[in-house]
């Protein structure tokens, strides 16, 4: 997880780009909650393991100040969409007194948008850096 590396060891990223990425990973879990999950994760409705996903879950972890430039995407009309939203607001109040630090929030991406479209936006966020 991209993320969580990102905010567990933040002097080792200048830029990260996330893309649709999985934030919130116990809502996740139990928004979709299936047997493959449950093999996959473990049953999230077991207490000690929603402790335990919460501590590398991105949106439960602290921000730290030296987190850097970060860009989201997502794409329009996934469900996982309003935690990406609420980790970029959590986001927003950490880089608010930091104008050399850019965070973007990329919600336009369509299911059908050609990926060479996509690549071009997320590389030039890359190449800024």
């Amino acid at each position: 997880m991209a993320a969580a590396a990102t905010l567990k060891y933040p002097r080792y990223f200048t830029s990260t780009l996330l893309q649709d990425p999985i934030l919130d990973l116990p809502a996740y879990l139990f928004e979709n909650y299936t047997r493959e999950n449950i093999e996959l994760f473990g049953d999230v409705k077991d207490k000690d393991l929603y402790e335990l996903l919460k501590t590398y879950s991105p949106y439960h972890m602290d921000v730290p100040k030296t987190t850097q430039n970060i860009f989201v995407t997502t794409t329009i009309g996934d469900s996982d969409a309003t935690h990406r939203r609420k980790f970029v607001a959590k986001l927003r109040n950490q880089f608010k007194n930091k104008p050399n630090n850019e965070l973007i929030f990329y919600r336009e991406f369509h299911p059908d948008t050609e990926e060479i479209v996509r690549f071009a936006i997320e590389f030039s966020f890359l190449l800024k850096e």
